[in-house]
């Protein structure tokens, strides 16, 4: 954090509020830490001159002089309210710089700032590498300071579609990230869980729902909720569809639902796994929902990435402006217990497969994060003695593979040595007792 200690500010193009910006965005550039004060004043011409004639023998006229109180690279030092020194700016030359590049004196302004502190921090161009080092921080800094200028755009966009047409592997292609779980049984997300992308002034809030299906329990009809929920809120809807599946009426009918609520796109995904010559069909099948308000239809591939950048481009048009849901580094709405939670249970969902059905959930009884190591105690929720047997395993050899698979991921997620223990537990019945549903994580 730099502490801006400003004098008389006579009448420039450029506030304080904006120079301390300017001032603690160099410092996140150069990942500096603590707290200094940074003097700063604006002089006449002839007083910048006479400074030059003191310190340095020259009888000149110049934009910026710097005079650190510290020496050396500070670069990796370890500030404590010190003051780095005093930068002094003459503003009426700062103006003919200003027209005589071409641009604003706001600019011209900034840019010799920057150019003041990094003196002050030890950074020189009296080499033609240091002169390009110097030159690159300037320009990283004053652009990341655009970017925080630019007007910001957020949206939240529901994806929709069967169970197991790969909406979760849609989302972690966007994102560029895994973030939801997947597995090859359908109905694996459960909740409307939030995967978020945050690029230069714009934030996309991706909400991945439950697979479209007739409920059962009470889980199922929770499930649908979610999926009602995640419409209502959408700034734009995707639908996705399977390519190596047939398209059934009951499909269209609910994509045209989906048009009256938010802007809505099509994508056909797993085009990997089949090919122009099949997905065509399915292309025109659909093309008539063009006419009734669907406004693109997209095949892509999760797995390859095509076309997820022009899918991109087409969801960015309806974010709205507005500061961001959250925070530039988040990549979902969820607490990291949560992550680790499902993250587990994907590891049970892949290695079981079909020899137990697919309701099974995890708790998290213990999560003690210390400084290098995260301790975590989960129960593998199941219905039945039988299944917990099969979870289990022969001497406990499948508990422990879905332990150590679960632990690797974990490990990735947290960057962090991860301690992990795992007991089954039976809960008859529990898809259908709403205590259950929202112990496990499902509100």
């Amino acid at each position: 954090m730099i502490i801006l200690d400003i004098g008389q500010i006579p009448n420039i193009d450029i506030t304080k509020e904006e120079l301390i910006k300017i001032a603690n965005a160099a410092f996140s550039v150069l990942s500096l830490k603590g707290e200094m004060t940074v003097e700063l004043d604006f002089i006449s011409d002839e007083e910048i001159k006479e400074l030059n004639k003191r310190h340095r023998g020259k009888d000149d006229v110049t934009d910026v002089l710097s005079f650190p109180l510290l020496e050396n690279d500070l670069t990796n030092y370890q500030f404590n309210k010190e003051i780095l020194g005093n930068i002094v700016i003459a503003h009426s030359f700062a103006k003919k710089r200003a027209v005589e590049f071409e641009h604003s004196e706001k600019r011209e302004l900034s840019y010799l700032f920057v150019h003041g502190l990094l003196h002050l921090l030890g950074f020189d161009h009296n080499t033609d590498n240091n002169k390009k080092t110097m030159r690159e921080l300037e320009e990283k800094i004053l652009s990341n300071m655009d970017k925080e200028n630019m007007t910001k755009k957020s949206g939240f966009i529901a994806v929709l579609g069967k169970p197991n047409v790969g909406k979760s592997s849609l989302i972690n292609a966007i994102i560029g990230q895994k973030i939801l779980i997947i597995s090859p049984k359908p109905q694996t997300t459960r909740d409307r869980i939030m995967g978020i992308l945050t690029e230069d002034n714009s934030q996309m809030i991706f909400i991945d729902t439950p697979g479209i299906h007739t409920p059962k329990t009470t889980l199922g009809a929770h499930m649908n909720k979610a999926i009602k929920s995640a419409c209502t809120a959408a700034d734009a809807i995707v639908v996705v569809i399977d390519s190596t599946k047939p398209i059934d009426q009951t499909q269209i009918d609910f994509i045209k639902k989906q048009t009256k609520i938010a802007p809505t796109y099509i994508v056909i995904n797993k085009s990997d796994l089949t090919g122009f010559e099949k997905i065509y069909p399915i292309i025109n099948k659909l093309s008539s929902l063009l006419q009734s308000g669907v406004l693109e239809i997209i095949p892509t591939s999760a797995k390859t990435k095509n076309n997820i950048d022009t899918l991109k481009t087409h969801l960015l048009t309806h974010l709205k402006e507005g500061e961001f849901y959250f925070d530039q580094d988040d990549l979902s709405d969820k607490p990291l217990s949560f992550m680790v939670s499902e993250i587990i249970r994907e590891k049970a969902l892949w290695l079981l497969q079909d020899e137990i059905p697919h309701g099974i959930a995890v708790m998290i009884q213990k999560y003690d994060v210390q400084k290098n190591l995260v301790s975590i105690e989960a129960d593998i929720v199941c219905e039945k003695q039988t299944h917990k047997q099969i979870i289990i395993g022969d001497n406990a050899q499948k508990i422990k593979e879905i332990g150590t698979k679960a632990r690797i991921d974990i490990e990735k997620l947290l960057n962090k040595k991860v301690f992990l223990n795992l007991f089954v537990k039976v809960r008859e019945n529990w898809r259908n007792k709403s205590n259950i549903i929202k112990d496990v994580g499902y509100d």
